[in-house]
């Protein structure tokens, strides 16, 4: 699930830029959170979870190219 120094592997998939970028800053300000991917849609939201193999995606429900349900189940 996590790596050996114990952080949690996150991506993130959000429209917005913006938003990606507060919440990357707001995990990565903790030791035992990495933010691995993002993605501004549905498509690559599967490319880099499938690069990347995070241990949690935080997945936007109206993400373009792929609603949120259903990005969330290609990645699973």
């Amino acid at each position: 699930m996590s790596d050996e120094a114990g952080s949690v592997r996150v991506m993130v998939a959000n429209s917005q830029s913006l938003f990606r970028e507060a919440v990357k800053a707001a995990l990565e300000s903790r030791t035992e959170m990495e933010v691995v991917a993002e993605a501004c849609d549905g498509v690559q939201a599967v490319s880099e979870a499938r690069r990347a193999s995070p241990d949690v995606a935080l997945v936007e429900a109206e993400l373009p190219n792929g609603d949120g349900v259903r990005t969330t189940r290609l990645i699973r």
